[in-house]
Parts: structure tokens; sequence; C-alpha cells
């Protein structure tokens, strides 16, 4: 009885193999299976113990390094699929451009921006004073600039203005301690004939 039964039940299984492959291709049925699916994990998610089994599963797969390094595979393929479609690009540059908005707004965040930035700028700085290569580029960009400066009319004329400015200046100040020099020994003379 039971051979007969096994062989039954075996047969079933293999008649049941070509049919379900052709019923998949049914959208209908697909629709359906997923359907009968969908409600049968809602009701296994109201039970706490099946809860917990998954959640148990889901920690010791987690700790496998197989796996951790195959989910993260899949979510790299994932993200540069993503990456190729337009539409999902597009969408990402405008969410960054909209927080990067938002944060613009705080100042205590754009304070601190500005503050790393500078801080970057000094550290580039620091490391690029350390090439020799660097430092003579710049030396012979700064001679350049001079030679070039020196030669434009209006900063000829600049210069000599300034010169001029500077130069007056120089005697005012002479002129200016000559007559408190004056005025003190002035005021000294006058101490000396009161006493």
């Amino acid at each position: 009885m039971t051979d007969t039964n096994a062989s039954i039940v075996d047969c079933q299984s293999v008649c049941k193999r070509p049919c379900q492959k052709e019923r998949r291709k049914d959208p209908n049925y697909m629709k359906q299976l997923r359907k009968r699916k969908r409600e049968w994990v809602r009701e296994r998610r109201k039970d706490p113990a099946y809860l917990e089994r998954q959640r148990e599963q889901a920690r010791e797969r987690r700790k496998d390094p197989a796996y951790a390094e195959h989910r993260r595979k899949q979510v790299r393929e994932r993200a540069r699929e993503r990456r190729k479609d337009p539409v999902y690009a597009e969408r990402q540059r405008e969410k960054a451009r909209e927080r990067a908005r938002e944060l613009r707004k705080d100042p205590a965040y754009a304070e601190r921006q500005r503050v790393k930035a500078r801080e970057r700028a000094r550290e580039k700085a620091r490391e690029r004073r350390k090439d020799p290569a660097y430092v003579e580029h710049e030396r012979k960009k700064a001679r350049q600039w001079s030679r070039e400066y020196r030669k434009d009319p209006a900063n000829v004329e600049r210069e000599r203005k300034r010169r001029m400015e500077l130069a007056k200046d120089r005697r005012n100040r002479v002129s200016i301690l000559m007559h408190l020099r004056k005025r003190q020994e002035a005021l000294e003379n006058k101490l000396q004939k009161d006493s």
C-alpha cells in the first residue's frame, strides 16, 4: 500500500512540474499566486514566534562573512544599475540640491563649512610649500607678475602718486616733530626763566 502511495505521489509531482511551468507563464495565475503569498506572509507576521525565528535567522546570516560580502555586492550592483537610470539620477541630484539649500540656511552649518574650508586651504598650502617644484614655480610666477605690473602705465601712475603721498606724509611728520620739539624747548626755557 505504501509503495503504491509513494508511486502515486511521485507520479503527481512529476506530472505537476510541466503544468506549473506552463501556468507560471499565465499572468492571471501569477497574480493570484502573489496575492495568496502576500496574504500568507501577512498572517505569518502576526505570529510572534515566526517573527522571532526570522530575526534570529537574519542575525545568523549577517554574521556569515560570505553572506555579508554577497549582500554588499548586491547593493553595489543595484546602485550601479540605478545610477544608469536618468530619471533616478535626476531625482537624486534634485534631492541633493534641496538638502544643500536647507543646510545653507542653517547659520551654524554654514560657519562650520567655512571653518572647514579655511582649514583645508591652509593644510593644502602647507603641503604645497613643502614641495620645492611648487615653491620655484610660485617664485617665477611672482617675478613675472611683478615685471608685468611695473610695465603697466596705470600702475606706474598709481605708484608715482603713492610715493608722492608718502614723501609728503614724511615731510609733514618731520615738520610736526620739529614743531613739537620747538614747543618743548620753548616750555623748558620758560620754566628755567621762571625758576
